[in-house]
């Protein structure tokens, strides 16, 4: 439930969400189950984007003009 209104909170914000996924973790078959239940509320919502950290980051340096 936490990463659902993590991201939830995020759209309302109009803000990036950032989830990181460490195996060892996230790996476990219940956390499967919930991630690909969120991937499919994020792409029900429409206008999100899935990206790297990297693309992240090149994407708020390029907004905020220092590239």
């Amino acid at each position: 439930q936490v990463w659902f209104d993590e991201f939830d909170k995020a759209w309302e914000e109009e803000t990036m969400c950032l989830l990181t996924m460490l195996s060892r973790i996230s790996g476990h078959r219940s956390r499967i189950i919930a991630l690909e239940g969120l991937i499919e509320q994020i792409k029900a919502k429409g206008g999100a984007w899935f990206g790297t950290y990297e693309q992240a980051a090149r994407y708020v340096r390029t907004q905020a003009g220092m590239d």
